[in-house]
């Protein structure tokens, strides 16, 4: 009975409200572009990374508009503390926040990551 699912039409939203280029300006994360392989990467910004070093996050960029579309990061140790490798704007809130995908839909849609 404890396991909720996520509510998909939230979710939804707040992917539509919010890009991962809109989550690096707001968490201040300065990733180095690497475009001949359309890849943004860098050490890892989130508290699930033990080990500091390495540039083992990183972010696939769309190669006709260059925005971000998926992250991850390769650490292992990282992942499976998070229970996953990465994925969108959505998980990568609720992975910096420390909550589910549910609060993390609801705190963009409610202006984590405004445009300022």
């Amino acid at each position: 009975m404890g396991t909720t699912t996520p509510s998909v039409p939230v979710i939804y939203q707040a992917r539509k409200m919010a890009t991962l280029d809109d989550a690096m300006r707001h968490y201040g994360i300065t990733l180095t572009t690497n475009t001949r392989e359309n890849v943004y990467h860098g050490h890892c910004p989130l508290p699930t990374h033990r080990r500091p070093g390495g540039q083992s996050f990183r972010i696939k960029a769309n190669p006709l508009t260059g925005k971000m579309i998926g992250w991850e990061c390769l650490s292992v140790s990282c992942a499976n503390a998070r229970r996953s490798k990465g994925n969108d704007v959505v998980a990568f809130v609720a992975a910096m926040e420390g909550c589910d995908l549910d609060r993390a839909a609801y705190l963009i849609i409610g202006g984590l990551l405004a445009k300022k």
